[in-house]
């Protein structure tokens, strides 16, 4: 079955998002790859470790060192919002790897820990957390989430999220392949409030 591809906008706006954020990079070869919206990325190995296997191209990557915490954005599609800050922090604070505490280096279903609080920094115990598809509307237009952004396809799995009560919330994820991969994570509070994430991490 095809998948959709990100408009040229939508893409425009998520590169903009992640050319704000400051992340240490993942080591990748030098080589070209094409993108899901069919535009060649360039992989920069100005430093790079010839032991490492994966490719980020240039994006920006998440080393897994827990805790891994984003100050929310808001979740829209609107390019005026790529840089503004959100009402909530998301804290990624471990990972289950096939019933193992692991880093998300290795194709399985991932387990994270999602800690999600306020601008005060008290835990958030009611809001709905989602990993949306399609939804311009929410800032996320492909067509899976998770997504491999240099393969251009998501898993076939969809995820699984559950509240534990408590400001947590527990996110299973299919990352069935090494490479790069995006987590965009939405919370939305009762109060109005729906703010967003984006997580990238290299599979080896």
């Amino acid at each position: 079955m095809a998948e959709r591809r990100v408009s040229g906008g939508t893409a425009a706006s998520i590169t903009a998002v992640w050319a704000s954020l400051a992340a240490v990079a993942c080591t990748a070869s030098s080589a070209t790859k094409a993108s899901d919206t069919g535009q060649a990325i360039s992989a920069d190995d100005s430093g790079a470790d010839d032991a490492s296997t994966c490719q980020s191209g240039n994006y920006p990557v998440d080393p897994w060192a827990p805790p891994v915490t984003k100050v929310g954005k808001p979740a829209s599609g609107d390019p005026d919002d790529a840089g503004a800050s959100g009402g909530l922090t998301f804290v990624l604070e471990s990972n289950e790897v096939g019933d193992a505490a692991s880093p998300p280096n290795e194709p399985n279903i991932n387990s994270f820990t999602l800690k999600l609080t306020d601008s005060s920094g008290q835990p958030v115990t009611d809001a709905m957390v989602l990993l949306p598809t399609d939804n311009q509307a929410l800032g996320w237009g492909y067509s899976k989430d998770p997504w491999m952004p240099l393969h251009g396809h998501g898993a076939s799995v969809g995820p699984m999220i559950a509240n534990n009560g408590d400001g947590s919330y527990t996110l299973s994820v299919d990352l069935f392949m090494a490479g790069l991969w995006w987590i965009y994570v939405v919370a939305e509070t009762p109060s109005g409030v729906t703010d967003s994430a984006l997580f990238s991490f290299c599979l080896q």
